[in-house]
């Protein structure tokens, strides 16, 4: 089950209220409520769909209803008012956080963690130094429930001999219920990114959903999709 607030932090970002997680933040000095609210409010469902609703006026007065300690952190509203004018609205679609083991359901399908959409990928599409490839790896282990995976990636950069060993990537994949094509991969790659090459933000072509992102370190992974698909 999952729980009801869950966003990216490393050792672990998952509570069952925003109380809880204000209480906590205030346990480690280390952890700034302002440094995650944006991310809070982005990546759960509720939040996102009272913010579409309502606007960042209401979703505040919401949160501080919600839990209200919240009153007192100017901070984390400041930096929540200034990410929503910078963004300038919230996209019709919704973004969720998983743990990387946990199951979660998309397009009627129930994956059972990252390793399972690895496993099942069809297509894949790499951006190096020698420019974007396309290629379909000798053996597939079949589509679930009809569905098709493609899998975007972009090794970590390589700065020095010590970077030469670490075969991670940033990881982005399209989950369909046709087969993949090149074309596809083509515009997923056309798809804005933000850090770490993460195609999952406001601003995604809505013919692309579902998109998963997964880092390529940490415990968790983002997955956006269309309403009508979670």
């Amino acid at each position: 089950m999952k729980d009801k607030i869950r966003f990216p932090i490393y050792g672990g970002g998952k509570y069952e209220c925003l109380e809880d997680v204000i209480r906590a933040f205030k346990e480690e000095e280390w952890k700034k409520l302002s440094t995650y609210i944006c991310k809070i409010v982005e990546y759960n469902i509720p939040y996102r769909d009272y913010l579409r609703e309502n606007g960042i006026d209401g979703l505040i007065e919401h949160l501080c209803d919600e839990a209200p300690s919240f009153r007192e952190e100017e901070d984390a509203i400041k930096e929540l008012q200034g990410w929503y004018s910078q963004q300038g609205g919230i996209a019709d679609y919704d973004i969720q956080c998983y743990g990387i083991d946990d199951s979660f359901d998309v397009l009627g399908h129930t994956f059972q963690g990252l390793q399972e959409i690895r496993e099942r990928v069809e297509m894949f599409s790499f951006q190096g130094y020698s420019g974007f490839r396309i290629f379909t790896p000798e053996e597939t282990v079949g589509s679930p429930d009809g569905l098709h995976i493609g899998m975007m990636f972009q090794s970590y950069p390589q700065f020095d001999s010590y970077d030469a060993g670490d075969n991670r990537s940033y990881d982005n994949y399209i989950i369909r219920k046709k087969e993949i094509t090149k074309s596809d991969m083509e515009k997923l790659s056309e798809v804005p990114s933000l850090y770490n090459d993460m195609r999952i933000h406001e601003r995604i072509p809505a013919s692309m959903l579902p998109i998963l992102y997964y880092g390529g370190s940490g415990d968790y992974i983002l997955l956006a999709t269309a309403k009508d698909n979670t």
